[in-house]
């Protein structure tokens, strides 16, 4: 079964997310952000209300990995990731820190693979509504150093 491609839209300007209405979805094209809203309807279900557009220079779009963290969120580009770990008699020894989620498009690709080991990370957050946690992760990654 063929994946659909999901997206995520930052409006930069408000600095908030830009959410479809009732399950909406988000379609990306030709420097073109379309929402699509929905609304309840007569049925219990709900059908399509109306269009919402920006250009992609207004918002930051991103795109969802396909994978979900521990706690079965949809994790997309941009979000925080840590990862807590436990000794054998279930006592916290530590954490492996936070780590970004970036897409690459390059087969020489350093850093985090989502590709595996995946189900111990959490989402905390993300690069553009939670900026703070970027500096951390730089910090933490210069400590390693």
């Amino acid at each position: 079964m063929k994946r659909q491609h999901k997206y995520r839209a930052w409006d930069i300007k408000n600095k908030t997310w830009i959410k479809p209405k009732f399950g909406g979805e988000i379609c990306v094209g030709d420097g073109i952000v379309i929402v699509r809203d929905f609304k309840p309807n007569s049925n219990g279900g709900y059908s399509f209300d109306e269009t919402r557009e920006y250009f992609t220079s207004e918002c930051i779009v991103v795109q969802s990995t396909g994978r979900e963290d521990k706690n079965g969120k949809e994790i997309f580009d941009g979000d925080v990731l840590k990862k807590k770990t436990w000794d054998k008699y279930g006592k916290r020894s530590g954490s492996q820190g936070l780590k970004i989620v970036r897409w690459q498009n390059s087969s020489n690709v350093t850093g985090f693979n989502i590709a595996s080991g995946i189900e111990n990370w959490e989402i905390i957050g993300n690069a553009y509504s939670n900026p703070e946690l970027i500096k951390r992760e730089v910090s933490h990654e210069n400590k390693k150093n």
